[in-house]
């Protein structure tokens, strides 16, 4: 079943890499080989790197990138799960692809990615591994990591901060901060406060209209913080494209 999907991703990361300013034909010999192994450890493990690009990302300086695409797929009741499209409210069956992006303002290359489906580990569980094997196995340095909420969890704002990297992350109104609910400290439209989570991990939490933006460096002001986090969209825009392109969600 998992092997059905495997060509899928293959023609994604492909166009992902077009799109993000790189072409198979210029890719050193070796690489997209590499790469189309990977796929196959997915079926071994739930998060692969690929050595060629991690390396590449380690000698330009960038920002780390988590971000995930959903696929659906009916007919698949062994790997299937089901999420909700924040877009239209409604639900879907399928697998998400999970990314880790390195960005350097002008390209974003794929590093790594994850498979989440029925029986994996949960995203932010998939992330979180990722992570440590960037830091510990790769020693990756990025400027920042961006990611948007459905990504924030208090591990993972705590291993980012362990491991002395910025954190920059949309921030769920529903959360609490100093054992208060956020919308509270900053009850109208805009606003900062600082806090700590439950784990003692200290942010500074912003507020813009409806939505909170949440970031580890208490020095840093909101205009930063915003403008770091800005950088997300551009993902959000390629995946458009490619899903526009290549029409992978009727795959």
């Amino acid at each position: 079943m998992i092997n059905s999907i495997i060509v899928p991703i293959s023609l994604y990361i492909k166009q992902l890499q077009s799109f993000g300013g790189f072409k198979i034909t210029e890719l050193k010999n070796g690489i997209y080989k590499q790469l189309l192994t990977a796929f196959q450890d997915m079926l071994n493990h739930d998060v692969v790197m690929i050595p060629e690009f991690v390396n590449m990302a380690r000698t330009i300086p960038g920002k780390l990138i988590l971000d995930d695409t959903s696929n659906p797929k009916y007919g698949l009741a062994k790997i299937a799960i089901k999420y909700k499209y924040l877009s239209t409210g409604g639900y879907h069956k399928g697998y998400k692809i999970l990314l880790f992006l390195w960005d350097t303002g002008n390209i974003r290359i794929p590093i790594g990615f994850a498979l989440y489906y029925k029986g994996s580990k949960s995203i932010n569980e998939l992330a979180r591994k990722g992570l440590s094997l960037l830091r510990n196995t790769y020693e990756i340095k990025p400027e920042a990591v961006l990611a948007d909420g459905a990504f924030f969890a208090d591990e993972t704002a705590k291993l980012i901060t362990d491991y002395g990297w910025v954190l920059v992350m949309r921030f769920n109104k529903a959360r609490t901060l100093s054992k208060t609910p956020i919308r509270k400290l900053i009850p109208r439209g805009y606003g900062a406060v600082t806090g700590n989570l439950k784990n003692g991990t200290k942010l500074k939490t912003i507020r813009r209209k409806d939505r909170f933006y949440t970031c580890n460096r208490m020095l840093w002001n909101t205009k930063k913080i915003l403008k770091t986090y800005a950088l997300r969209w551009k993902v959000e825009e390629t995946f458009r494209v490619i899903k526009s392109c290549i029409g992978l969600n009727r795959c």
